[in-house]
């Protein structure tokens, strides 16, 4: 067990720490972190926590043989990435598809759920960058505002 020698040996090899008194702590505020006014913190917060994930999914059933740009490279890719994002009370956000493209054409949300929101890359990427993650971001605080209001 570790005793008083150990505990400054430990404090002359580490430099960057200090022993310090912590402040005191006020019975009444002691008191009010329980049970009660936590589980009522945590049901007042579900609805602003959302998980953001995001994953490829084939665009084809069975992938023809196509022409790749180089030798060597052995994934050629035919795919949408999907970020689905889920608030911790369980309430969705429409989905956002990131296709490899050039340009938006609104054919490409034919048959998606309403307000959904579509993005291009580049006609060689359907992955996420730091650009269209701030627009999902975009995208999610619109979308929970709704639902806040509604």
């Amino acid at each position: 067990m570790a005793g008083i020698d150990w505990m400054y040996g430990f404090m002359r090899r580490h430099k960057e720490l200090s022993l310090r008194k912590p402040e005191n702590t006020s019975l009444s505020r002691a008191t009010a972190f329980n049970k009660t006014n936590v589980k009522d913190l945590i049901s007042s917060l579900l609805d602003r926590i959302y998980n953001i994930d995001e994953t490829g999914v084939s665009t084809v059933v069975q992938a023809p043989n196509v022409i790749a740009a180089a030798k060597g490279i052995k994934q050629v890719a035919q795919a949408v990435t999907v970020c689905m994002i889920v608030s911790a009370e369980g309430n969705t956000i429409p989905p956002v598809f990131i296709f490899p493209r050039a340009r938006f054409h609104y054919d490409l949300l034919k048959g998606a759920p309403p307000s959904s929101l579509c993005l291009v890359n580049s006609p060689q990427s359907s992955w996420i960058n730091s650009e269209l993650f701030l627009k999902v971001l975009e995208h999610l605080r619109a979308c929970a505002h709704t639902l806040l209001h509604n």
